[in-house]
């Protein structure tokens, strides 16, 4: 008889086991998890600046003016407007907020007010024929 070659031993068999594959899966879930917790914390997101209603006002004793406001989208111009006059925009904390009101009369008095919350931001006045009264701060 002839001698056969021992057989070579077989590889073990290429399938994953099935806890090997609920242990895998185990783990992305729990590094999803954790993840998303990581990056809903409030502390790692920058907080949008409140918005406010800033209130802009001219008077006097001048018939018109012409008015220049800054607005959260940017300047705003008005011709020929009448006294008093009261305008308000909503702003956001930090934005410069100014206005000016210019005399269109050779007489009178002008005076103009920027407030928020019923606190007065800024005020000024000017007195005669086409002179600016002119406010100006940051919103609070």
């Amino acid at each position: 008889m002839t001698e056969q070659p021992p057989t070579p031993p077989q590889p073990p068999a290429k399938g994953r086991s099935p806890i090997t594959c609920l242990i895998t899966i185990g783990l992305f879930i729990v590094a999803g998890i954790f993840f998303a917790a990581a990056g809903s914390k409030s502390s790692n997101r920058p907080t949008a600046p409140a918005t406010v209603r800033v209130v802009y006002e001219v008077a006097g004793t001048a018939r018109g003016v012409d008015v220049t406001v800054e607005t959260a989208t940017g300047t705003e111009q008005g011709s020929g407007k009448a006294v008093p006059l009261r305008v308000e925009y909503p702003m956001r904390s930090g934005q410069p907020a100014y206005i000016s009101a210019q005399n269109t009369g050779e007489f009178g008095r002008v005076s103009c007010r920027i407030s928020v919350g019923g606190r007065v931001i800024s005020e000024n006045e000017s007195s005669g024929g086409y002179t600016i009264a002119t406010c100006h701060g940051l919103v609070p």
